[in-house]
């Protein structure tokens, strides 16, 4: 069900953005916090929705009501687990 495409506009990361994954047990001390083996497969490979937010100034606050627009306006339907892309 997924149409595939070398065609990229634009991709801004930081730098520490995709060069890792942080495991619950890095931010978790208790007993039983996952370690990144333990992470099911399924979290690395998500649905997106890209929110366009480029009439924010950068660096500007993000309201609630700023992002419920974007989803109006994108006709989308954010669901547990889905990436949000956020365009600036």
């Amino acid at each position: 069900g997924y149409t595939f495409s070398s065609a990229t506009m634009v991709l801004h990361m930081g730098d520490h953005a995709g060069t890792h994954v942080d495991a619950p047990v890095h931010f978790d001390e208790r007993p039983g916090a996952m370690t990144v083996d333990q992470m099911p497969l399924e979290s690395f490979f998500t649905e997106a929705v890209c929110l366009d937010l480029s009439h924010k100034p950068l660096k500007s606050d993000i309201s609630i009501e700023d992002l419920q627009a974007a989803i109006t306006k994108a006709g989308v339907t954010i669901k547990p687990k889905d990436t949000v892309l956020l365009y600036m």
